[in-house]
């Protein structure tokens, strides 16, 4: 249970421990890893341009949603792809997935389940795109915190390198980056809670977009747009938005139940 031993996070401790002893200058990260609040011996230095952020769906035996078979198998142990994909697919059953890309797509192979659901940013850079039977909307699955950014992390007392970093931070991805990192930040969601946001870039500077999932499979949604200087007021206004709308209740119920409704564990 990934929320029951500390969360995604764990996959970015072991790298900020050795930046503590020395062991590193800077470590990147995939941003959807990273805690909310960074501790405060940390900084992040750079922000890279963001890759496509949806998420999709893999398969190795169908070709096209029209050929999926009734009683859908999808692998993810994600909560909130699995109340995503409830909600596209009703009659589907979600079994737990875990491991790293290959391994995911070793057992989609072996036949342990009709198609899986992974980023497709990961898919990208390793060159794995072949079996992406479907593309997710934002309106069909809202992605997750960060999904698709790099972040450069190092020591916030390191104001030199943090500088020397810099060139490699991407405006808009920064922007986007804050928006939806100040909401979580602002409603306290972890690993156990359903939360997904996705800001993109906006006639009028940013859209950031938020939703957050109840045990009952129900979904709260909230929205602000604004200038990209305005990152971090956007998150909080679509914070107190959900947080009207009941989010504090929602995430007490999940609080409760680390495992979720069936069983999963990792929220994003």
């Amino acid at each position: 249970n990934l929320a029951a031993i500390g969360g995604k996070s764990l996959f970015v401790k072991e790298l900020e421990w050795a930046l503590l002893a020395g062991q590193g200058d800077f470590a990147v990260h995939s941003l959807k890893d990273m805690s909310a609040c960074l501790s405060p011996e940390f900084q992040i230095a750079a922000f890279c341009s963001r890759e496509n952020p949806q998420d999709v769906l893999v398969s190795t035996r169908y070709h096209s949603l029209n050929e999926l078979p009734p009683n859908l198998r999808i692998g993810s142990s994600s909560i909130r792809r699995r109340m995503q994909c409830q909600a596209l697919f009703p009659d589907m059953t979600c079994l737990p997935l875990r491991g790293n890309v290959d391994t995911r797509l070793k057992k989609l192979e072996d036949g342990h389940y009709d198609a899986i659901v992974l980023a497709h940013a990961g898919l990208i850079r390793l060159g794995l795109t072949g079996a992406i039977l479907h593309e997710f909307s934002p309106e069909e699955m809202l992605p997750p915190i960060g999904q698709g950014i790099l972040a450069l992390e190092c020591l916030a007392s390191n104001a030199e390198l943090a500088d020397r970093l810099s060139i490699l931070n991407d405006t808009v991805t920064a922007a986007c980056a804050r928006a939806e990192r100040a909401m979580n930040a602002q409603l306290g969601g972890g690993c156990h809670v359903p939360i997904a946001a996705y800001a993109q870039p906006h006639a009028a500077g940013l859209l950031l977009r938020a939703q957050l999932w109840s045990n009952q499979g129900n979904a709260i949604i909230a929205s602000a747009q604004g200038p990209l200087a305005e990152a971090e007021r956007l998150g909080a206004q679509v914070a107190q938005d959900l947080f009207a709308q009941g989010a504090e209740l929602i995430m007490a119920q999940w609080s409760s139940d680390v495992n979720g409704p069936s069983g999963s564990t990792d929220a994003n």
